[in-house]
């Protein structure tokens, strides 16, 4: 059974943790997206998130565990930090820079950040299972 109130306050912290990291790199140590730098920092950081808030999800008994439930977890955790961002980052953020919805949104390192929190939260409800 999916906890959906716990699936998106785990949502809501990766999105902040993403946020603060992001604004810290950016801000406090000047590295800019397109620094590869930046990537491989960022990559570390957001992996280590999503295991630790997927792990954190899976704690609870009463939470299934497997891909599928790791699957929509990760989904959630997209959804929640789309809805974040379309209200928050870019409208602060990358709109008064020039940036629009789409282009944030569907750039090649967003869709492929995407892509790795489904693909390994899934892993992990599949560790938590025992199938791994």
């Amino acid at each position: 059974m999916i906890s959906w109130k716990r699936v998106v306050m785990t949502g809501i912290a990766l999105w902040v943790l993403i946020f603060f990291e992001v604004s810290i790199l950016m801000f406090g140590f000047n590295l800019q997206t397109g620094n590869p730098n930046y990537y491989f920092i960022h990559a570390l950081l957001l992996t280590a998130f999503i295991i630790v808030l997927s792990l954190i999800y899976f704690k609870e008994k009463k939470v299934k565990k497997g891909l599928v439930e790791g699957i929509v977890l990760g989904i959630v955790f997209v959804v929640v930090g789309v809805i974040l961002d379309s209200v928050i980052t870019i409208p602060l953020f990358i709109i008064p820079r020039g940036g629009s919805y789409t282009g944030f949104l569907f750039s090649p390192e967003m869709l492929l950040s995407y892509l790795g929190i489904i693909i390994l939260s899934g892993i992990i409800g599949l560790i938590k299972k025992g199938k791994i």
